[in-house]
């Protein structure tokens, strides 16, 4: 780093978003850069050692993994499938939804999930087709996704955006068991009746649904090979850098970025994948007008999460190729209805890929959610000040995440060998997002163009990626990615290399 050392293009932040855009780039032969604050990169990608087993912190599966598919092309085309692994979820059953003592399965494949939950709701027949109808109208209607090149006189205009996806489905059918099916997998982006968009439920679930595979070899294999992919482009990825604050030249482009330790960064443009909230704090006064940093600032962040990593003890727990959402509430829809007396009101359970799979688990992963402010009265500007009772409320929330575990696979409790427990706390740490959040600013329905953002911003040489940009997840994420990069070396011509990958 440094003024002798100029890059075409400087990227802040290496989770999924920073990494993937700057994979694409240095694909089209950019000099590209890479700064982590962390001195491990990889974001909400990262897994992670603890009793001799890797574990996962957000990449638990991924949709439109199949071939020819906007994800499986893309990680083609980055030389990624080259370097790891995935492998197809259980067809019959890639998602279990546990609701009122009851399973039931979402099957891989269109036609296939709506046959299998037409088992369960013979007479929903029409509602159950309506809604594979839709989700696919929504999904062939996004072009990018789909790999179609655009019309010069293209404009995207995403009416979806604009629908309530709890009002969606409550129209679709007077059946509740079956609107808590359809919509029991949106912890998948922190879901609420009060914001949720259809377009957001509908690309989550059409993707995985026609592509769900699960990672072979545990998300820091993934982080290295899209590392691998940026260096093979003549790119570099620097952690233990914190940008700090910017350098404006008099026409408000951005001269260079400033790191904790004085460093700078100087590059012809600058791509943000951090927070927009963390974004606009390091910019400050400048540049941006008021409006805009008060309309970032003043929206609301998804809840965080509380995980419990956990190793098993051999031969206890048959291992299942399906992931698991469990509702121990009558509402699936617990970020709306949280309430911290009658925690946790839902979790999500899986058992990652291990060395003797076709039989046994050898850990397993749960996340429920939790909101930061329980763990408020233990942290002060972000350290942990009151380390025993911070203690003892992990202690806690872990013994009754494992009652509530134990009422639906009575045998993991007692094969549980060692486990480690994360909080908003640690989320926040170790991703970078505000309050821990788990999948970065909501996305309002109510009024959809507040909560989007461009990715070109009024910095002439600033443009913006991540998750909290277009919309949730890993294919939100890197939907945004192909956007982004597309402003700085073309739209068709970027599609039709990652088509034709």
């Amino acid at each position: 780093m440094g003024t002798d050392n100029r890059y075409d293009i400087a990227i802040i932040g290496s989770g999924l978003g920073g990494l993937t855009t700057a994979a694409l780039l240095a694909k089209e032969g950019k000099k590209v850069v890479v700064v982590e604050k962390n001195r491990v990169p990889g974001g909400c990608l990262q897994s992670f050692k603890r009793f001799g087993k890797e574990f996962d912190t957000g990449l638990h599966y991924i949709g439109s993994m199949n071939s020819g598919q906007f994800v499986y092309q893309l990680f083609k085309y980055l030389n990624l499938l080259n370097r790891t692994t995935f492998a197809p979820l259980n067809s019959d059953a890639f998602d279990t939804i546990h609701i009122d003592g009851k399973e039931y399965r979402y099957a891989s494949g269109l036609n296939n999930f709506a046959d299998t939950l037409i088992e369960y709701f013979p007479e929903e027949t029409r509602a159950i087709r309506r809604y594979i109808s839709d989700i696919e109208t929504i999904a062939d209607s996004l072009n990018i996704f789909k790999l179609r090149e655009l019309p010069d006189d293209y404009k995207f205009e995403n009416r979806w955006a604009g629908i309530s996806v709890y009002e969606y489905i409550e129209s679709l059918t007077d059946n509740d068991t079956l609107k808590k099916v359809l919509a029991g997998t949106n912890p998948l982006y922190a879901g609420t009746r009060e914001y949720s968009s259809f377009y957001t439920h509908a690309i989550i679930n059409y993707s995985n649904i026609t592509g769900a595979h699960r990672h072979s070899d545990g998300g820091n294999r993934l982080v290295e090979a899209l590392i691998a992919s940026i260096k093979e482009g003549g790119g570099s990825v620097i952690c233990s850098q914190q940008i700090t604050g910017f350098e404006f030249t008099d026409d408000n482009r951005i001269e260079s970025a400033i790191t904790a330790d004085g460093n700078t960064v100087v590059a012809n443009e600058y791509i943000s994948s951090i927070h927009p909230q963390l974004l606009v704090d390091i910019i400050g006064k400048g540049p941006l007008r008021k409006p805009y940093i008060n309309r970032v600032k003043s929206l609301k962040n998804t809840i965080s999460v509380f995980n419990i990593y956990a190793k098993l003890k051999k031969d206890r727990v048959k291992y299942h190729n399906t992931n698991h959402f469990c509702y121990t509430s009558d509402s699936v829809w617990v970020a709306s209805d949280y309430d911290k007396t009658e925690w946790p009101g839902y979790f999500y359970l899986t058992t990652p890929l291990s060395e003797d799979t076709d039989n046994f688990a050898d850990k397993v992963e749960v996340m429920t959610y939790m909101k930061y402010s329980e763990i408020e009265p233990f942290i002060t500007n972000g350290v942990v000040t009151d380390t025993e009772g911070y203690q003892t409320f992990k202690e806690q929330k872990a013994a009754r995440l494992i009652n509530a575990i134990e009422e639906r696979f009575p045998e993991i409790k007692d094969a549980i060998e060692e486990y480690n427990v994360s909080t908003p706390h640690t989320f926040c740490r170790y991703t970078g997002t505000v309050e821990g959040s788990a999948y970065g600013l909501i996305k309002d329905y109510n009024d959809p163009l507040k909560s989007f953002f461009h990715s070109r911003t009024r910095i002439p040489n600033l443009l913006l990626a991540g998750q909290s940009i277009n919309s949730h997840g890993i294919i939100g994420t890197t939907i945004t990615s192909v956007v982004t990069c597309a402003e700085l070396i073309g739209t068709n011509q970027l599609i039709k290399k990652i088509r034709n990958a």
